[in-house]
């Protein structure tokens, strides 16, 4: 026994005095999620190290600036392939299969679909219709952490659904609203609402002030800083998205967005949000002729929309879905199509061209990731060292 505790203690110390605390830490920033949940069975200092608030923290900083991540979801649509996969489109031309621990089931539903992805942590909800979301889980890819969620009632109205972080308490939460009437069966602009916000921290749903909009996005795969943001109309009636809205997780209300000036406004265009570039950005789809991309340089700050890129020429012929994803070395921006393609389109020659990414699933859409090592047990870290 004395022998084993003395050997702990050589281990440790060994661990302190080989190499700097600082330079080990650099070094370990550097290692892929995996590479790191092994290494906390190196020494008991590593472990505390790789679990430590500061550490995790820095972690999902340097993941996010250097190391972005697509998960491409195949299970959304009919067909054979019902997996998911990822790719490092920064270093990689090959997406691969994740292993997916609800394959099996997975096949009790219609769809699974991707609510979000927030510092690592997926939100799946699984449907036995059309976006009802029966069931829905908290997943963690790198660490294999899952959660699922009390069940609440099902529906089969309209339901909109996202995934954000609130910062003041360190807490991820789950928005979903229904909205219970038939757009089509009635003459009231607004229709009745039934919000529901849920807290990994409480593991509890708890209903919230109705929302005043009709949101027009089922999932939002906008999400800045743990806000989560769609396009939205003041009735159900328009058919055009003339908001930008957002959900403060931390007060658990709705908030329009201030937008920039998009120019002409007897031209008429189909508007969706997004992220490009670490920036909330909208997307302004001009029928068959171009895309305007608009980025917010400094959130929350109308001044800063700026019109960033234009899309035009054949690359957007024919195709009836086009959505930016991120924006890749040498001025190029990846393209998904119509939940078949992806192609970078260089904003300079006005050109496109296909990375010959292999392993794509036939039918697919994309949501950009990173991995972490936050925990669904404990959620963020609650002290900042």
């Amino acid at each position: 026994m004395e022998s084993s505790k003395k050997g702990q203690r050589e281990e440790e110390k060994q661990g302190d005095t080989i190499l700097p605390q600082d330079l080990v830490e650099d070094i370990l920033l550097r290692l892929p999620i995996k590479s790191l949940v092994r290494f906390r069975c190196v020494c008991k200092n590593w472990c505390v190290l790789i679990k430590s608030p500061r550490f995790i923290s820095k972690q999902i900083q340097r993941t996010t600036e250097n190391n972005p991540l697509l998960i491409l979801n195949g299970c959304a649509f009919d067909g054979d392939d019902h997996g998911l996969y990822t790719l490092d489109y920064g270093s990689s031309n090959q997406a691969t299969k994740l292993d997916f621990p609800f394959e099996s089931f997975a096949k009790c539903f219609d769809r699974v679909d991707i609510v979000g992805s927030c510092n690592g942590l997926v939100c799946l909800g699984f449907s036995e219709g059309q976006y009802c979301w029966d069931t829905i889980c908290l997943w963690n890819p790198a660490t294999r952490e899952q959660k699922f969620l009390p069940k609440i009632d099902s529906t089969s109205h309209y339901v909109s659904m996202g995934f954000g972080f609130d910062p003041i308490v360190n807490e991820y939460k789950v928005v979903r609203v229904v909205y219970f009437s038939d757009r089509f069966e009635t003459n009231t602009a607004v229709l009745k609402s039934d919000v529901r916000v849920y807290t990994l921290g409480t593991d509890e749903w708890r209903r919230i002030e109705d929302i005043s909009y009709h949101i027009n996005e089922r999932v939002s795969m906008a999400i800045v800083n743990g806000v989560v943001h769609w396009t939205a109309s003041c009735s159900y009636l328009r058919r055009m998205s003339e908001l930008v809205i957002s959900f403060d997780s931390a007060q658990e209300v709705f908030k329009e967005l201030p937008q920039p000036n998009y120019g002409d406004k007897n031209q008429k265009f189909i508007k969706h949000v997004g992220v490009l570039g670490g920036c909330l950005s909208v997307f302004c789809h001009f029928s068959d002729e171009r895309i305007e991309i608009w980025m917010m340089k400094d959130y929350g700050l109308k001044e800063s929309w700026t019109k960033q890129f234009v899309i035009g020429g054949p690359t957007i012929s024919w195709f009836v879905y086009i959505q930016p994803l991120g924006l890749w070395t040498g001025g190029e921006i990846l393209l998904e199509k119509d939940h078949r393609l992806l192609v970078l389109y260089d904003t300079k020659t006005n050109r496109e061209r296909e990375p010959g990414i292999q392993g794509l699933p036939q039918r697919f859409y994309s949501v950009n990731h990173i991995e972490s090592l936050i925990s669904l047990t404990v959620g963020w870290p609650k002290e900042q060292e």
